[in-house]
């Protein structure tokens, strides 16, 4: 019997996780999304953004948020072609191939889309603070939410009944 096959959920900081637009801190469900998905087995979380790594790990921890995250299979503002480079590091550190079958990029724009699919991954849009579900769907994004506070169904879209997750 094979081994099951992780999944890597590559989360965008910006708007997807830190409000950078309002007051501050996390965004609403963030924390609770990060939470459930890091108690699932197999399923592995870093981040994608254009920000510095010492920029990102400061947002996360001053959130409490960076505990949930493999931040060093991330990919930070120093690295070029952020979602290939976390692909190749999350390989070389769990000793697995992540491709379109089991790596999610959350991202807010119709940018992050592209990106997850010109890497080779599958994209979900979140639109609360980014560009409408519509056009981030017709960019290619396999689903959208408007935000992260329905934890249930996101979790129940990244692990499936039935789904192959551990090893």
């Amino acid at each position: 019997m094979a081994l099951a096959r992780s999944v890597l959920v590559l989360w965008g900081v910006d708007d997807i996780l830190v409000d950078t637009r309002g007051p501050g801190g996390a965004l609403p469900g963030a924390a609770r999304a990060l939470a459930a998905l890091s108690r699932e087995p197999g399923l592995v979380q870093s981040v994608v953004t254009r920000d510095l790594r010492q920029v990102v790990g400061g947002k996360l921890a001053a959130l409490d948020l960076d505990r949930y995250l493999d931040l060093a299979v991330g990919a930070y503002g120093e690295d070029g072609g952020l979602v290939a480079v976390a692909l190749r590091r999350a390989a070389a550190s769990y000793g697995q191939v992540f491709d379109q079958d089991n790596t999610f990029v959350i991202g807010a724009s119709s940018h992050d889309v592209d990106a997850a699919l010109t890497a080779g991954a599958q994209a979900i849009g979140v639109s609360s603070r980014g560009e409408p579900s519509h056009q981030l769907r017709d960019m290619g994004a396999v689903t959208t939410w408007f935000d992260l506070t329905d934890t249930a169904a996101f979790v129940a879209f990244l692990v499936p009944q039935g789904r192959p997750t551990g090893g």
